[in-house]
């Protein structure tokens, strides 16, 4: 009977791990697409330094929860990601409208499936 308590136990814990990493891995990500989503709106008004600015911090955030998205995510997902931003920040000091905002949504809608890829959907286990 220990055995089983210890298994249940055991599970409780991996549960709680599962939890957890997924709130803070959707909590996270919509930070980053948040900024993101602000960039895109100042860009359309034409305000590239401003959108520049947003487009840094949305990489900041990204950056400081690398090691969270090192241990959850896919690490070519994550370099994705990473390497999508550099492009965005080039098109916005270059005040590039159409290529900013073209890469700016591909790169929302990139996080917001990786966010969503670890959510415990039926459709992603099946």
């Amino acid at each position: 009977m220990k055995y089983l308590y210890v298994g249940i136990a055991i599970l409780a814990v991996i549960l709680g791990f599962c939890l957890t990493t997924t709130f803070l891995l959707n909590r996270y990500t919509q930070q980053s697409a948040n900024c993101l989503r602000e960039a895109d709106t100042l860009a359309g008004q034409g305000r590239f330094p401003e959108a520049a600015a947003k487009v840094v911090r949305a990489r900041e955030l990204w950056d400081g929860h690398r090691c969270l998205y090192g241990v959850i995510l896919r690490h070519d997902e994550a370099d994705e990601v990473t390497f999508s931003f550099h492009a965005i920040e080039r098109y916005a000091q270059l005040a590039d409208r159409e290529d900013f905002e073209a890469d700016c949504a591909s790169l929302v809608a990139r996080i917001d499936h990786v966010a969503n890829m670890e959510k415990p959907l039926f459709y992603y286990v099946f």
